[in-house]
């Protein structure tokens, strides 16, 4: 989740600079290979960017996310 929060963050801090809509994916996967083939990461992905109020898409594996200046 790290690696996420610092990235959203200076495509957050980008967009304000150059005034500029942008989209980030995030690439989460389906979980496939994970023990019961239950996703892990995705989870803590949409939980975070809800807390934060972002506005996403969802498909199956990634989130695409609309970073507004």
């Amino acid at each position: 989740m790290e690696v996420v929060e610092r990235v959203l963050s200076e495509s957050r801090q980008a967009a304000r600079r150059s005034g500029e809509r942008r989209s980030l994916c995030i690439i989460t996967g389906k979980g496939l290979h994970s023990a019961g083939g239950k996703a892990k990461i995705r989870p803590g992905v949409k939980r975070y960017l809800n807390e934060l109020g972002m506005r996403y898409r969802e498909s199956p594996g990634l989130f695409v996310v609309d970073v507004a200046p």
